[in-house]
This record gives structure tokens, sequence and C-alpha cells, in this order.
């Protein structure tokens, strides 16, 4: 699965599962015809998450980083909420990481909890995890403020998802939830990042030229 994060639409109110409805919808719409695909990609909305069901290849991230209002995105490994299997799973993929990229010069836990589905604190799952991947893979040094590496675990009820890549989205408001525009193209770059701004922030933009 695919970990899909948004930011700016966390702070909208009542209207928010709108706002996560069409952003899901771009996000299906640009996979679809980036990838070339007849099959439309199923999308799970979660509190604050996104889980995109799909194989992930540097062809699907260079579709997410033209998907407007994703903050960021991850390839994770699904596992169920019990300690012990989020942990197997957490050594796993670091190994295997390890084994593709060779060892980073610092590392760090990062926990999310999404409610108490875990009766630890965030903190102390940090430091649980941590623990053993250090004991796992003594090479390693832990950075708490600039790590190199940085392994992320989501509690939630059910599912729980580890990840240890993190790709930056482009940010701001799904396409289509805001007004139509019109955008004059000239022959200068002005006017396209003046369409790709307006892009950002939620308007379906028609061009003249």
């Amino acid at each position: 699965v695919v970990l899909l994060r948004y930011h700016e639409i966390a702070l909208k109110g009542d209207n928010r599962p709108w706002f996560e409805r069409t952003l899901a919808k771009n996000a299906k719409i640009l996979i679809q015809h980036g990838l070339g695909s007849s099959e439309i990609p199923v999308i799970d909305l979660l509190r604050g998450r996104l889980i995109l069901h799909s194989p992930w290849t540097s062809a699907l991230k260079d579709v997410l980083d033209r998907v407007f209002g994703l903050s960021g995105f991850s390839p994770a490994w699904s596992v169920e909420t019990c300690k012990e299997s989020i942990l197997q799973t957490l050594l796993s993929v670091l190994k295997d990481h390890f084994s593709r990229q060779g060892f980073p010069s610092s590392f760090r836990i990062q926990t999310r909890r999404s409610n108490k589905a875990l009766p630890q604190t965030t903190p102390e799952l940090d430091r649980e995890f941590g623990a053993a991947a250090l004991a796992c893979f003594p090479e390693l040094q832990v950075n708490l403020d600039h790590p190199a590496l940085i392994a992320g675990v989501e509690i939630r009820t059910g599912t729980s998802y580890v990840w240890v890549e993190r790709h930056k989205g482009p940010g701001g408001l799904p396409v289509g939830t805001n007004g139509r525009i019109l955008c004059l193209i000239s022959g200068g770059i002005d006017s396209p990042v003046a369409a790709i701004r307006a892009l950002k922030r939620g308007c379906p933009v028609s061009f003249i030229h």
C-alpha cells in the first residue's frame, strides 16, 4: 500500500470529508491516466490519511508528485495492530531497506497514534521500537533532531502501517475545491507559473492562448 498524507485539508471543519473525497477522486484519475491502467485504483479514506492499494513503482511516484493536496506519501506495509507484529514487520522492513541502501549515518523511529489501540504512549513506543532496532542493528546511531533516516509507524485500530521512505508532495488543496479560472498563456514563464499556483489553491484552470 501507499500512505498518502495531507496537511491543509486537516484545517477544514465540517466540510473536511468533501475535501478528502475530492483529493481521493483526483488521485484516482491521475493514477489511472498516468499509469495507463484500465482499472480504477482503490483508495481508503482514514482520519488524517488516505491508503492507496497499489504496488509501489517509480512511475507511481511521478504521478503522486503531481497530485495537488498531498503533503507527502510513503510506500508502506500493512500489519495487524499488535505490538509484536508491528515490531517484527518494522525490523523486517529495515533489514530489507539496509540491504538495498546501506546503513544510514543516523536514524530515529517516529510513531503516530490516531487512537489508543495500543496502551503505550507515543514516546514509549518510539523508545521501545528504537531499542529493538538498535539491538538488531548495532551499526545504527540515534539522532532525534536531524536523522538521516526516519522509520515510521502509524498505529490505528485493526491495521497499522510501517514505512521507511517519505516523499514530499506538492501540497495545497485538491483541484476542484475552488472556483474555475481562466489563465492567459503567453510566451513567457510567468503565466504557466501562475496557472500552477492557481491549481495548487484548488482552482480548475482553463487556458486562453
